[in-house]
């Protein structure tokens, strides 16, 4: 760890049975505890449920009209059909609206598509005349996006599969005037694999540049470049990743760090990864020049694993797998200067036609020829594929 005056300390190695940063401190020897779910990764959100560890989670009540676990799914609410509006939104702006289209009925068709998926509808009213933007940019799921004059039954003033330059996202606009009501449908234009997920709703007044809007989501131009993939924010000096970083480790050396991609959404795509995934990007600083090891050992699921220069920056090194145990997990080795700051993406790979979300250990180390002296603390330190006791070096 650095040592306050351009240096770096080596604090020792942990006994075994505990890990550097195990217990969710950097730098401090900890047991690694019982790592409890959430409601998003068990796909829950209505009532009480199980942790894994022992306790109970509380995953909240059903909106009016719907019932928890009505629809034969424990633990998830349930609309009976049809269901037109599943929210409304008022005449909030700019909007931004976290939702998943599992489990939900197939109410709407539109001209472009949305017959045999899952949708979402939502009421939205213009609080003021002008062109405004709707867009599904990060969603995890082929996403189409439909615009209905006045609600449900009304006249379709728009209707799309893309605009979006990358991941599932779609885009549409549309000149209101002040208190036009329209019906915003989220759906998908396909059948069988990622008709259904997660997905994030954008509403915006239509701007003439991304410009002082580079970290929301949207595309608020409507150029189908989104935030810090757009030329309007490549001067923008926190697309060097703390912009969209969803954790900052600072230079800490070495990581583990545990998370979860419940709820993330796609924002990110490697070159050895899948598109439609959920992901998380984590913002690290070489705290010394050097050779470092970046791997998910231990996250139990499928992930991808690169690292970028910045938000939508080059990519240093891309590891994928379809395993994450002690042997043939995503492992990246790269040489840094002191002071580079990367961002490090974890990249589901669970679902092969639905993204789900995962838990993952990402962990950060320096780089050594043999993992001999570094047997317990659950990295691959040698970059070989192989960690711990599964690593010839340890026997």
């Amino acid at each position: 760890m650095p040592d306050g005056c351009g240096g770096v300390l080596d604090c020792g190695t942990c006994p075994a049975g505990e890990t550097c940063g195990g217990g969710g401190v950097p730098n401090l020897c900890a047991e690694t505890p019982c790592r409890p779910y959430t409601c998003g990764l068990l796909g829950k959100n209505c009532g009480t449920v199980r942790d894994g560890c022992g306790g109970t989670l509380e995953c909240g009540l059903c909106p009016e009209g719907e019932t928890c676990g009505g629809g034969g799914m424990a633990n998830v609410c349930y609309r009976a059909p049809p269901v037109c509006v599943d929210r409304d939104l008022g005449s909030a702006l700019p909007v931004r609206v976290k939702g998943s289209t599992r489990y939900a009925n197939d109410d709407h068709q539109a001209s472009c598509g949305g017959g045999s998926a899952p949708d979402r509808g939502f009421l939205w009213t213009a609080p003021r005349s002008g062109t405004f933007t709707f867009d599904t940019a990060r969603s995890a799921l082929d996403s189409l996006l439909c615009l209905r004059r006045d609600g449900c039954g009304g006249e379709e003033l728009a209707c799309a599969t893309d605009g979006i330059s990358y991941g599932g996202g779609a885009r549409v606009s549309a000149a209101l005037r002040a208190g036009q009501r329209v019906l915003v449908v989220v759906d998908s234009a396909v059948s069988g694999s990622f008709s259904a997920g997660d997905f994030e709703l954008h509403i915006h007044e239509q701007a003439a540049t991304e410009a002082g809007s580079c970290f929301d989501g949207a595309d608020n131009d409507g150029d189908r470049w989104v935030d810090c993939a757009d030329t309007d924010c490549q001067g923008e000096p926190w697309c060097d990743g703390r912009g969209c970083a969803d954790t900052d480790l600072g230079s800490a050396l070495p990581v583990t760090f545990h998370g979860d991609t419940a709820q993330a959404g796609d924002g990110f795509q490697g070159t050895c990864g899948a598109v439609l995934r959920h992901d998380r990007a984590h913002l690290w600083t070489a705290p010394k020049s050097g050779t470092f090891v970046f791997d998910t050992v231990g996250s139990g699921q499928g992930n991808a694993l690169y690292v970028l220069t910045g938000c939508r920056g080059r990519e240093l090194g891309c590891s994928a797998s379809r395993t994450a145990g002690k042997k043939g997990a995503p492992v990246v080795k790269l040489s840094l200067p002191r002071g580079q700051t990367v961002l490090v993406v974890v990249d589901s790979l669970h679902g092969d036609d639905v993204a789900r979300p995962i838990r993952y250990t990402l962990h950060i180390t320096e780089y050594v020829p043999g993992e001999s002296g570094r047997c317990a603390n659950g990295a691959d330190d040698d970059a070989d594929g192989r960690a711990d006791e599964a690593d010839p070096d340890c026997r």
